[in-house]
């Protein structure tokens, strides 16, 4: 007899009666599935019963009741939090009864899971944060905690699938493996020996050859279990759960599909994996855990690794594009770098200068990935870190330099106080970019949180003083100090990458292997951590200082990139920023290639000043009209050179207080040069430039060595090389030199190498005749 779809009101078993809720839906023939709860009303249970009471189908019936009796058996001895529990007392033989009729069952009642199974959850979960991978690993480890204690109690599962491995709807419950009708003692008696395995292809080819199965699906367990071990067939299922779980993830990078469908592959291939052990199952399962095969658990880390997206630079550096890495790097406040060249318009002095700033922050990015990884063996460093704060540290390098837009830096020497770096940031992080690309994005802080990396904490490592660290914590000191300090991420690329690009063999010459595995984390003077390095590591971090000295002197302070530098300066300050929308000048420039600043800014100087611009043919003619340098103010203390250079370092150039000492001291230079030269006529003030540098640059390094465990060291105090290295760049940053045009240039004959030894008479005379302010400064 078949139970027919029908509302049941109650269901006896040994003499207690639960009540059945709902419709009992007809699974299969001689079973039905029914939610029940106890007389109480507080336990939810689920009742498995069959039933059979034809002439033809006892053989059925008798099958049907060892399914029941396997299931209860399987459980009631066995505590686990991954297989369900069951009631013996609610168990065993009954009567299912409504109003029309009685059916005589035999019932298992268990524990009822709300919840679904792990394929159908793993495709209805989606999300930035989601990892595919720690999650089917950590509902395999589930299931094969359940194996193990049903194989401790001498029971096999043989039915094991996705539908019968159940993910609880109550968050941080285990996954539950349910479902036991199909299992079997494992040490097989002739009692037992013959059951129906409706297991189809879910059952291992050779067992089903090797048990002589006959057509009605009857498997001699006996036979098999002379062939090998019972407990195979749980495994071999298990292989075959892992690939149905590896199939349904949706966010599965190829990596690690290739490692799980390898594991399926092995735990299903016959005959090796016959002999195959619980411990064995959990180390496969332990080498697909992120940490495996990423230092930490952070991919980030990984260098050329299979089916990961990278970046390879020309010293051989890889950028790993992977997480939040590949999501910042697709970012349009991110791409919109790579039409910002490094060197700005120095690649029309060095032709091979034209790597971009996008470049320059994913290989300092590298550097960092290198660094951290070798830092995984330093004590101090081990104990402070854990998987989240290596990524931060990877993503504060990447973003070092995300404020960025052409010619930042000179901006930042000018009268302008618009282009602040809290400013930049924020709008950096706050933008949609629809204005760059014609559609909304989230915006990068957004995207940021969404990783679990607060923007603000970005903030205070990479733009924040050093000092106002204190309370932040030892991983955001330590990060600080690997991005700005003596001997940083930052210098370890910029330093090679431009030497590199721009063929300064000089700079090329840091001992990048020996810093990394010199690198350790110690408290600085102001007991913050902080990067510092071996004392074995002394010729290294002194190259760093010896690289960075030659590319001041070769690159960045080369002559003409100053002329330039001081060209755009000139046009900056001559514009009244409080006629613009600083915020929407901020926006242009953000998304601005050079050309496009270069030409906003020429219109801009005409608009304010109704001159043309001098660097109005720069771009289009590629340099065209760079000024020339005519004299360069020695850095000396005797009466007179010692006088013009600390009266020029003085010069006022006062954000918001105007530059009227620099504009005198230029109209007195343009009247006497005009003298000197008649055949220059009229010598205009904007045909001289006088070129100070006044952005700061960290003369004094904070790069520190210890020996053994003893207090770290400023590298400056224990290495003449260093300090000798540390003097020249002091002088170098403080190089001041004066400009003229071509027009000047072409007329004193500059480059014919002249005499102009009497530009330091003549700007001694004019600077004693202008009187200081109060403050010893030309106002």
């Amino acid at each position: 007899m078949r139970i027919e779809r029908s509302v049941w009101q109650q269901l006896t078993v040994n003499g207690g009666i639960l009540t059945v809720e709902g419709q009992i839906p007809s699974h299969r023939r001689h079973q039905v599935l029914l939610v029940v709860h106890s007389p109480g009303g507080e336990d939810r249970l689920l009742a498995r019963c069959l039933a059979s009471s034809d002439e033809h189908d006892i053989g059925w019936a008798q099958v049907a009741a060892a399914s029941v009796h396997h299931e209860l058996n399987a459980l009631k001895t066995v505590n686990s939090q991954e297989l369900p529990r069951v009631y013996e007392h609610w168990s065993g033989a009954g009567r299912l009864s409504n109003a029309e009729r009685v059916v005589e069952v035999l019932a298992v009642t268990r524990d009822y899971v709300e919840g679904m199974p792990v394929d159908r959850r793993l495709k209805d979960l989606d999300g930035p944060n989601l990892d595919p991978v720690r999650l089917i690993i950590s509902w395999l480890e589930g299931v094969l905690r359940a194996l193990i204690a049903l194989h401790a109690n001498n029971v096999g599962h043989f039915d094991l699938r996705a539908a019968n491995v159940i993910h609880p709807d109550e968050q941080r419950k285990p996954v539950v493996v349910i479902d036991l009708n199909s299992s079997q003692v494992l040490q097989v008696n002739e009692a037992a020996r013959h059951t129906i395995l409706q297991l189809d292809e879910r059952l291992a080819p050779e067992a089903w050859y090797r048990s002589r199965a006959d057509r009605a699906g009857r498997i001699d367990l006996a036979k098999l279990r002379s062939e090998f071990p019972l407990e195979w067939l749980d495994w071999y299922q298990f292989g075959l759960l892992v690939r149905e779980l590896a199939a349904a993830a949706r966010n599965l990078d190829a990596a690690n599909r290739g490692y799980l469908d390898e594991v399926a592959d092995y735990l299903t291939n016959y005959p090796s994996c016959t002999n195959v052990t619980a411990p064995e199952v959990h180390r496969l399962l332990e080498r697909a855990k992120p940490e495996f095969l990423h230092p930490y658990g952070v991919p980030e880390l990984v260098r050329n690794a299979r089916n990961v997206d990278v970046e390879t630079f020309p010293d051989g550096q890889v950028f790993t594009k992977v997480g939040v890495l590949d999501d910042v790097v697709r970012h349009p406040a991110f791409t919109r770098l790579f039409e910002v060249k490094q060197l700005t318009l120095l690649r029309y002095v060095f032709v091979g200068a034209e790597h971009t700033r996008a470049m320059h922050m994913m290989h300092c990015a590298s550097i960092t990935a290198d660094l951290l990884k070798h830092m995984f063996s330093e004590p101090r460093f081990r104990r402070t870190f854990d998987s989240r704060d290596i990524r931060f540290a990877i993503v504060a390098a990447l973003l070092h330099d995300i404020n960025h837009f052409p010619f930042l830096h000179t901006f930042q020497e000018s009268a302008s106080s618009i282009f602040t770096n809290r400013a930049l940031f924020d709008e950096v992080m706050g933008s949609d970019f629809s204005h760059f690309t014609g559609q909304p994005h989230t915006p990068l802080g957004q995207l940021l949180a969404d990783a679990a990396i607060d923007p603000e904490a970005l903030w205070r490592v990479i733009f924040g003083e050093r000092f106002q660290l204190r309370s932040s914590g030892p991983v955001e000191q330590f990060v600080n100090s690997m991005i700005d300090s003596g001997v940083d991420v930052d210098k370890l690329s910029y330093l090679s990458l431009d030497a590199l690009c721009t063929g300064v063999p000089a700079g090329q010459g840091i001992d990048h292997s020996r810093l990394m595995r010199s690198a350790i984390m110690v408290p600085d003077r102001l007991k913050m951590e902080s990067l510092a390095f071996d004392m074995r590591a002394l010729p290294a971090v002194e190259s760093v200082f010896h690289s960075r000295l030659a590319n001041f002197r070769a690159i960045y302070w080369h002559q003409r990139n100053r002329a330039l530098m001081a060209m755009f300066l000139h046009v900056a300050d001559n514009i009244d920023y409080s006629k613009l929308d600083e915020a929407m000048l901020r926006r242009e420039f953000l998304v601005s290639s050079e050309a496009d600043v270069v030409r906003r800014m020429n219109n801009l100087y005409m608009e304010h000043t109704g001159r043309r611009s001098p660097m109005a043919m720069f771009v289009p003619l590629r340099g065209a009209g760079l000024f020339e340098e005519l004299y360069k103010v020695p850095v000396a203390d005797d009466r007179e050179e010692g006088f013009v250079f600390h009266r020029l370092t003085a010069l006022s150039r006062a954000r918001g207080g105007g530059r009227r000492g620099e504009v005198r001291l230029r109209k007195a230079l343009a009247e006497e040069i005009g003298s000197r030269f008649p055949a220059l006529g009229e010598v205009d003030d904007a045909e001289i430039l006088i070129d100070i540098p006044a952005r700061p640059i960290d003369g004094q390094p904070a790069a520190f060595l210890r020996e053994d465990r003893g207090e770290p060291e400023q590298i400056d105090k224990i290495s003449s090389t260093a300090e000798a290295a540390v003097t020249d760049f002091q002088k170098l940053a403080k190089s001041i030199r004066v400009f003229v045009s071509p027009r000047v240039a072409a007329t004193i004959g500059l480059r014919d190498d002249p005499d102009t030894r009497w530009m330091g008479s003549l700007l001694y005379e004019i600077l004693s005749d202008l009187p200081p302010d109060s403050a010893g400064r030309l106002s």
